[in-house]
C-alpha cells in the first residue's frame, strides 16, 4: 500500500499522526527524561556466542526514557498502522524486537556510561497510531527469559543461514 501513496500523501499522513499525538497530549510527561533519541548501537559479534565474527549485534532505537521513581529504562518504539493491532501483537512470541533491544541496550549502555549492564532494568512501550481515525495506543511489551534465549538463538540460525546461502 506504501507504494501506492505519493511523497504528499504520506508526509500528509506524518503531519495528521504528528498533530493527533500532540494535540491528545499522548506524549511522555515532563517527569520522565530523554536519554536518547534515535540511537544507533552496535556490538562486535563476540557479544553472541556462536555468531559469526563477521556479524554487527545493531540497535536502532527510538527513544530511551529514564522512568524517574525506578530508574528504569524505558525504550520506545513509535510505529503507524494503517489498522488497529491485534491485542497480542506486542507480546515476545510476535515480536523479537522488544526482547532484542531490553537485552542489548543495558550492554551499550554500559560500553557508553560505565554503569554496570546488570544495574540496568529496562522495560520496552510501542507507542502506535493507527491511520484509520488517528487512534492511539501504548503497550508495554513483556519479554521472557524463554524468549530471550529462542530470539538469540534465532538470530545466530538466521545468520548462520544467511552466511552459508542457504534457503530460508
Amino acid at each position: 500500500r506504501w507504494q501506492a501513496w505519493n511523497e504528499t500523501t504520506i508526509r500528509q499522513l506524518a503531519r495528521e499522526c504528528i498533530d493527533a499525538y500532540i494535540d491528545d497530549e499522548r506524549y511522555w510527561p515532563d517527569m520522565f527524561e530523554i536519554i536518547a533519541v534515535e540511537a544507533q548501537g552496535y556490538l562486535p559479534a563476540s557479544y553472541l556466542p556462536g555468531l559469526h565474527k563477521n556479524w554487527v549485534i545493531s540497535l536502532q532505537i527510538d527513544l530511551v526514557l529514564l522512568e524517574p521513581h525506578s530508574g528504569r529504562h524505558l525504550i520506545v518504539d513509535h510505529k503507524t498502522s494503517r489498522r488497529k493491532w491485534a491485542a497480542d501483537n506486542h507480546l515476545p512470541y510476535k515480536q523479537a524486537q522488544p526482547t532484542w533491544y531490553q537485552h542489548w541496550w543495558p550492554t551499550l549502555w554500559e560500553r557508553h556510561t560505565g554503569e554496570t549492564a546488570a544495574t540496568v532494568d529496562t522495560a520496552f512501550y510501542f507507542d502506535v497510531m493507527q491511520h484509520q481515525g488517528l487512534k492511539f495506543m501504548r503497550r508495554e511489551a513483556p519479554t521472557t527469559n524463554d524468549a530471550r534465549t529462542y530470539w538469540l538463538t534465532a538470530a545466530i540460525d538466521t545468520a548462520e543461514l544467511l552466511e552459508t546461502e542457504a534457503p530460508l
